[in-house]
């Protein structure tokens, strides 16, 4: 509510005397509230007045003529009827409660009609002699700061309240044109500190991609260089094994077949074949099965042999030599 008194700091006060019905006098106030409170300023300067109703939201204080003054009584369906909403009267209470001040609308509605050039949102009725007295001005606009100038009545539909409104878009206009300038202004250089930030954010990116890339070439490469080691270091162990297994072969054994890494089961179109790795198969003929146990027996105790199987021992009919498959895996 500060906030509002503050932009509604000054307002203007016409003062109508009416002699009778359709003449009447105008004079001119102008209300400021500071915080001391509210002081009142009158003019008889018709430059000063026209400046004052031009400028600021009026206040029309009418008195005289066709103004009625009637006590306040509970109950009274007089006052009932006066007050009610949409009524033909304008009316406002005193600022103790006890007399209520009303007068025609279509009276008070003529004057409105000539005063059309100013922005009056307030009608106050009162005796002639209240009109002159600058305490009861200040305890009328006391309390339309209490009751009247509120956030709730510049959001309703009236002519008067549009008055208000239209006031303090003109108030808040400049402020919120620098505010918006401002914040413009303050925009271009977090935009300009975000650019540069994103340029140095991508450039650390692709620093990080071209650094995961070169690491990837150079794992890749290691474990090529690995595979290539493993695979030279096996053909090496292979060609070891295998030359001490000629070098353990019995004279009463023949080998029939030496495989390494033999294949798993039958190659398949457009699929890589399966191989046991690490593995040896020794098949031939012996002598004798002592022949056949002796050689495993050997076989057990050549350097990079894990395990040695005898996988099958038989003799074909009609040969008095048995036929081995010896497993060896590395």
């Amino acid at each position: 509510m500060r906030l509002l008194e503050n932009i509604y700091n000054k307002l203007s006060i016409v003062i109508c005397n009416f002699s009778d019905a359709d003449s009447y006098t105008l004079s001119y106030a102008l209300s400021h509230k500071t915080k001391n409170g509210i002081r009142i300023k009158r003019t008889n300067s018709e430059t000063e007045s026209k400046e004052w109703s031009a400028k600021y939201p009026a206040v029309l204080v009418v008195c005289g003529y066709g103004v009625v003054a009637k006590s306040v009584i509970e109950g009274d369906e007089t006052i009932a009827k006066i007050t009610s909403e949409g009524g033909n009267f304008v009316w406002n209470y005193s600022s103790d409660g006890t007399m209520l001040y009303f007068a025609r609308r279509s009276q008070v509605d003529k004057l409105t009609d000539a005063l059309d050039d100013i922005k009056i949102f307030k009608y106050e009725c009162c005796g002639a002699v209240q009109a002159d007295d600058d305490t009861f001005l200040t305890e009328a606009i006391s309390a339309l700061y209490a009751d009247t100038i509120k956030y709730r009545t510049l959001l309703k539909p009236a002519s008067q309240n549009s008055v208000l409104a239209l006031y303090l878009a003109k108030r808040i206009r400049m402020p919120l044109l620098v505010i918006l300038f401002l914040l413009l202004l303050a925009n271009v250089f977090i935009d300009k500190n975000i650019g540069d930030r994103a340029t140095i954010s991508r450039a650390q990116l692709t620093t990080m991609q071209n650094n995961r890339s070169r690491q990837n070439t150079s794992d890749n490469a290691s474990r090529t260089a690995r595979a290539e080691f493993d695979n030279a270091l096996l053909d090496i162990r292979y060609a070891v094994v295998l030359d001490r297994i000629a070098a353990i072969v019995p004279t009463s054994i023949t080998l029939t077949q030496l495989s390494v890494q033999p294949k798993l089961r039958a190659v398949e179109n457009g699929k890589k074949p399966i191989l046991s790795n690490n593995s040896i198969v020794i098949e031939g003929t012996a002598h004798s099965a002592e022949d056949v146990s002796s050689f495993v027996a050997s076989l057990r105790n050549v350097d990079f042999i894990k395990e040695v199987t005898l996988a099958s021992l038989s003799t074909a009919r009609g040969s008095s030599q048995p036929q081995f498959r010896i497993n060896a895996r590395l």
